[in-house]
């Protein structure tokens, strides 16, 4: 008679391990199926997140062509509350939102001046 497991799993994981089992299968029958629903996936994510950065760079056009640190976090604090949806149950953190805007490139520090610039703002034309 087999022993039986001290701690049997649940059904929750036993359900996640048969599905990893099902796409290791797949990969492995059939990859070239397989290489092209990835390749579309990573496609439609892209679009999705570059989608997304236009939409926030859009909404930071708005923003001042310079700002104090005070009013930098005043409208990023503003701003988080909007991206709190669907992000995890606490919300958005408006460090990581900085951290964000400025790997984007829609956002900088001067240290000289001790200003924050908006680079999303569009050239005046001379």
């Amino acid at each position: 008679m087999p022993r039986r497991n001290p701690k049997p799993i649940g059904r929750r994981l036993a359900a996640k391990f048969r599905e990893l089992r099902k796409w290791r299968r797949a990969w492995d029958t059939k990859p070239d199926q397989m290489e092209r629903a990835r390749q579309k996936n990573v496609l439609a994510a892209h679009d999705y997140y570059r989608d997304l950065n236009d939409g926030l760079r859009e909404y930071v056009l708005a923003w001042p062509a310079t700002m104090t640190s005070p009013e930098f976090i005043k409208l990023m604090m503003d701003t988080v509350p909007l991206l709190g949806k669907g992000r995890t149950r606490k919300g958005y953190n408006w460090r990581s939102f900085r951290a964000r805007l400025v790997r984007l490139g829609f956002c900088k520090f001067d240290p000289v001046t001790r200003k924050w610039t908006n680079t999303t703002v569009r050239p005046l034309a001379l």
